[in-house]
């Protein structure tokens, strides 16, 4: 018959194994995975004035958000090439707030939430280059500060040239 002394070493022992194996599992599934889903896909800034723009436009126009710029403007010549890919380069990472289609899903228009990090040296330097490349590529560009984004009729004013 084994001593209670030696079976006590042996489930410390056995334990303190045990929980330096969870230890790293944990660890390696977190560094193999360092990925978990959002809970929301909008700030709630962002959400309300999506709500604000499905409210304004009803059912003959829809609204996306957070699309890629490579997914609503092309590359003239295509992305094949030294500067076709490096137009694409300049433009993969990079998202527009809202996306306005008919419903053909026809891209009518572009629309950036200008918040407060809107005012950021970095963040104007992308917007300028965004800008740039609406304009460029015929993609109309609407900016709405934070400040009237909940107010329906001077949103409303600002999307009236775009859809009429």
């Amino acid at each position: 018959m084994p001593n209670l002394s030696s079976l006590t070493h042996n489930i410390a022992a056995w334990l303190i194994i045990g929980l330096f194996a969870l230890f790293w599992i944990v660890l390696i599934y977190r560094y193999f995975r360092p990925y978990r889903k959002k809970e929301y896909f909008f700030t709630q800034s962002e959400a309300r004035f999506f709500r604000l723009l499905q409210s304004l436009l009803g059912t003959k126009y829809f609204v996306f958000g957070q699309v890629r710029i490579a997914d609503v403007v092309d590359i003239r010549g295509g992305s094949k090439g030294k500067l076709g890919q490096e137009a694409l380069n300049h433009i993969a990472g990079k998202h527009l707030d809202y996306i306005i289609c008919d419903r053909k899903l026809r891209i009518l228009a572009a629309i950036e939430l200008d918040d407060a990090s809107h005012l950021k040296w970095i963040r104007r330097k992308r917007d300028r280059m965004v800008n740039r490349v609406c304009r460029t590529a015929g993609l109309p560009l609407i900016h709405v500060p934070t400040k009237i984004a909940g107010d329906s009729k001077r949103v409303r004013e600002l999307l009236e040239p775009i859809l009429g």
